[in-house]
């Protein structure tokens, strides 16, 4: 895979480095260029990068992004989805090759994290497991040593206990290579550089529209409309506008997120700590406290239910740990229901690039990098992405499904932990009783006989008493 690193500068199309521009019928500034982006992710503006330093002239018009939790964002490799989901849905090749694009590109980010002056964080990933879900955990580390050898370690229970402070996870993949980065700091570091590569950018002023149709595209604000031949709808944001079928297909996601501070020095591990098949937790350890963010079946309403929700898992997390009040609030989340970035061509000429708000970071510059080489005609690894752009219209039903998957995830994790107590207490009962041998007897002790009958004076009557014989 080629680098994702900023090429030099290009001077575009025209002698000034920047598109035409002319004023149409309607009094809208018009702009025309070869490739518009709408977006302000970090794809957006990775791609933007890529495509300016071959050569081609961008335009990117800034457009809010999508929101996010208020975590550090992660370099490390996979996705949302399992791989054991994964496999099952393209099969162990196809898979195999887009976990070793993530490992690519997740190392690719930390240089270019350098190139452009972000400072890295604290190393690690850990996908961790509670009692009920250490079988499915362990298959999954089994898999990922066939499909991608050498992307996750797996970690035992008491060294999880040592690194994380608590003895909520049994078990624990580790993911190589993985590094946080200060949240937003990427993205703000490719901004402030765009115009060090030729991209001319716009700042949306209303509503956007689209006309996709045809081989020129129209992209529309209340006052600039601009027409290219490659448009990318970058976040999820745009797609009602471009794409509105695929963004019919969403999936809300609720949590509750903030800070909860710590008594004390905090755990030793400063990595991100993200839950396998649990409550939807995530969080990291930095000298301000436990940041976190817990998936919640409902939304977050007010800032005093996100403290509470914060608050309880947090003991759960660290119980000897919590030294203050939690701060938070709820967030809601778009995406796609597989887990997977909805990433590929749904025409000609038109890409979209969404689904990345639950993703690590290293799938937003995976995305960029597929796509920056799908439209220079110079591979054709995106195809690996577009089976999961098939996503059907949600209705009401789809979401209280949704609703019951997170009530099943925590009842199966409460249930699970209640089993593992109650299986230590056997054993400690147990080993503590053990089987009592009988007491020797001595040889000259006559054995113990029988009782005679009663010769008819008496038997029982049932209620325990004697009952006499008529």
């Amino acid at each position: 895979m080629t680098s994702i690193l900023p090429r030099p500068k290009s001077k575009g199309a025209s002698q000034q480095g920047t598109p035409a521009a002319e004023r149409g019928a309607d009094r809208r500034r018009v702009v025309d260029c070869e490739v518009a982006i709408v977006g302000s992710d970090l794809a957006a503006l990775a791609l933007a990068h890529r495509l300016a330093g071959v050569g081609r002239e961008v335009v990117r018009l800034a457009v809010p992004a999508d929101p996010a939790l208020p975590l550090d964002d992660l370099l490390a490799p996979g996705f949302a989805m399992p791989a054991g989901a994964l496999v099952q849905r393209i099969g162990e090749d196809d898979a195999g090759a887009l976990w070793a694009l993530s490992r690519e590109v997740a190392a690719q980010g930390r240089d270019l994290a350098a190139a452009v002056g972000v400072p890295l964080g604290p190393k690690g990933a850990l996908l961790a497991a509670r009692a009920h879900a250490a079988g499915r955990l362990a298959e999954e580390q089994a898999l990922l040593a066939r499909i991608a050898p050498g992307t996750a370690r797996l970690v035992g229970a008491s060294d999880l206990e040592r690194l994380l402070g608590g003895s909520s996870f049994v078990a624990a993949l580790g993911l190589v290579p993985a590094v946080r980065i200060p949240c937003g700091a990427l993205a703000g570091a490719l901004e402030r550089a765009a115009a060090s590569v030729g991209i001319h950018e716009i700042a949306a002023d209303g509503p956007v529209s689209c006309d996709l149709n045809g081989l020129r595209k129209y992209v529309d604000t209340p006052s600039t409309r601009i027409r290219a031949f490659e448009v990318i709808l970058c976040g999820t944001g745009v797609l009602r506008a471009g794409a509105p079928h695929l963004a019919a297909g969403l999936k809300a996601v609720h949590f509750a997120a903030g800070r909860v501070p710590l008594s004390g020095a905090p755990p030793a591990y400063g990595g991100r700590v993200r839950e396998f098949a649990g409550f939807g937790i995530d969080y990291h350890v930095d000298e301000g406290g436990l940041v976190l963010a817990v998936e919640t079946a409902l939304p977050v309403r007010t800032l005093s239910g996100a403290a509470r929700i914060l608050s309880r898992h947090a003991r759960g997390l660290l119980p000897d740990g919590i030294g203050g009040k939690a701060e938070g609030r709820g967030y809601r989340i778009l995406a796609a229901p597989h887990g997977m970035p909805l990433v590929g061509r749904i025409d000609k000429g038109v890409h979209v690039i969404a689904g990345l708000g639950l993703q690590p970071l290293s799938a937003h510059l995976l995305a960029a990098a597929l796509v920056a080489e799908a439209i220079g005609g110079r591979d054709d690894r995106l195809a690996l992405l577009q089976p999961f752009l098939a996503l059907e219209p949600r209705g009401a039903l789809a979401s209280l499904r949704d609703i019951a998957s997170v009530w099943r995830a925590r009842l199966a994790a409460r249930t699970g932990v209640a089993k593992a107590a109650r299986a230590s207490s056997a054993s400690v009962v147990a080993q503590s009783a053990g089987p009592r041998p009988l007491p020797a007897r001595p040889r000259s002790e006559a054995p113990p006989t029988a009782s005679p009958k009663p010769s008819g004076a008496s038997r029982s009557d049932g209620r325990g008493g004697p009952r006499r014989e008529a």
